[in-house]
């Protein structure tokens, strides 16, 4: 095999490992009524890895809730039916039982089932949720955020690029040797 079609392969199989397996981020805003008007903001990460339903599992939660902090997410089973599941597609957002803490007396904040329909021409949203105290209409955006590769990915492709290197230069200082002897 020569070294064009080592080369060539070695690229193609870093490109081909960027893409797989990277979790996926998403920033949101909106208007909630819990009996007044609150104000929520929050970022969520999931794993980038969609279930039998679609769902991506939630493993990282941050953002305010009414001006308080959120500060972390809840292990899923720790109160009424919250499983941190999360599905976008194109005609309605998801969060399957999404619970976490906010402020740091650790009150539970139980998510169960907000289920998000829009109209991406009208731009009108209705989320509700299984509690029927939890109701609201208002502006909803929810925007996919390009994953950042991992270090680990750089080291790989750092580490075969050395190793093509090196194979490199032993197969001319190879040839070299060869070449003096004749």
């Amino acid at each position: 095999m020569n070294l064009k079609t080592l080369g060539a392969a070695a690229l193609l199989a870093c490109f081909g490992t960027l893409g797989t397996a990277q979790a996926a981020s998403y920033t949101g805003d909106y208007v909630l009524s819990f009996g007044g008007t609150t104000f929520a903001q929050f970022s969520i990460t999931t794993d980038g890895l969609a279930n039998a339903d679609g769902f991506e599992t939630i493993t990282d939660l941050w953002g305010t809730v009414g001006g308080t902090s959120i500060t972390g997410l809840l292990a899923p089973g720790n109160t009424g039916g919250n499983d941190n599941l999360f599905r976008l597609d194109g005609t309605h957002l998801t969060f399957g039982g999404v619970s976490f803490i906010a402020g740091s007396d650790g009150v539970s904040l139980d998510a169960l089932n907000w289920n998000l329909f829009y109209s991406s021409n009208s731009r009108s949203y209705v989320l509700s949720a299984e509690d029927s105290s939890f109701f609201s209409r208002g502006q909803l955006s929810v925007s996919p955020v390009s994953p950042v590769p991992e270090p680990e990915s750089y080291a790989m492709l750092l580490a075969g690029l050395g190793a093509l290197g090196f194979v490199s230069m032993r197969r001319q200082s190879q040839r070299q040797v060869h070449d003096d002897a004749i």
